[in-house]
């Protein structure tokens, strides 16, 4: 009777010690898509009288068609003047393949939908690998300045938990814009501080802050992607993004549209 309970014990045990590591490896499958490398490679280029090292190395994702490719630039002159561009390619339909660049210095992705028949393999090999000193020039020269630093006070409304009465908390609200010379492009890094921390009120506060980015999208649209922080992680979440019909450069509809939007706005 004793020799039943203790076998089925042990059976219960090894069962579920079976399952959880079932459920790690599949979700380390899952985590984690393998790739393969496709190219790598080393070459010197100069400009404005400057040798520049670039390196790069093309992945592709093993299961859907994707492509990574990292680039990395260094100035054989000057040590401090480095940084790199990483590229996705993704092909979202038969038609059409979105394309996401990182690059150092700007601090948010930019992304773009182009029509192409082509597979992200047959892109990468006709279209972006022979441009790569090119893009990676554009790279090193799209420079970004600070431009405007601005800060503005505000006041919310919310019911102490304490004492259930309504109170008045203040905020502050610092926005920087960086301004890019090669694309033109505008970066908002907009925080939200609570200067009333010692007081608990259910004033709502999920987003510390938000990051913008307006890009000129063609000749008569600007595309405006959002990027909110979560309060305590300091990290962008996945963006939104709108488009606005206007001849506005970015700088331009900064100054004109959103500049009065951010003087205006509340806790959002």
């Amino acid at each position: 009777m004793y020799k039943n309970k203790y076998i089925k014990k042990i059976f219960c045990l090894t069962l579920l010690i079976t399952v959880f590591f079932l459920f790690i490896s599949t979700s380390s499958a899952v985590m984690y898509e393998p790739t393969k490398k496709i190219d790598s490679g080393t070459k010197v280029i100069q400009f404005n009288n400057e040798k520049y090292k670039i390196n790069w190395k093309a992945e592709k994702l093993m299961k859907n068609d994707k492509r990574f490719v990292y680039i990395t630039y260094n100035s054989m002159k000057n040590k401090k003047n480095k940084g790199y561009l990483h590229i996705i390619l993704e092909k979202t339909s038969k038609d059409k393949m979105n394309i996401v660049k990182y690059s150092s210095p700007m601090k948010l992705p930019k992304n773009k939908i182009i029509k192409t028949k082509f597979n992200t393999d047959k892109y990468y090999w006709s279209k972006l690998r022979p441009q790569i000193s090119k893009i990676t020039k554009n790279s090193i020269l799209n420079k970004g300045t600070l431009r405007y630093n601005e800060v503005r006070y505000f006041n919310r409304t919310g019911t102490s938990f304490i004492n259930n009465k309504t109170i008045i908390k203040r905020y502050k609200m610092n926005w920087k814009v960086y301004y890019y010379s090669k694309t033109s492009s505008i970066e908002i890094l907009k925080k939200y501080t609570d200067l009333n921390k010692n007081e608990t009120t259910t004033v709502a506060v999920i987003f510390s802050g938000q990051d913008v980015r307006i890009d000129k999208y063609n000749k008569e649209k600007l595309r405006i992607s959002l990027y909110p922080h979560i309060v305590g992680s300091g990290e962008s979440v996945s963006s939104n993004h709108k488009y606005v019909k206007t001849n506005l450069s970015p700088k331009q509809y900064y100054l004109k549209v959103y500049k009065k939007k951010l003087e205006t706005e509340g806790l959002t």
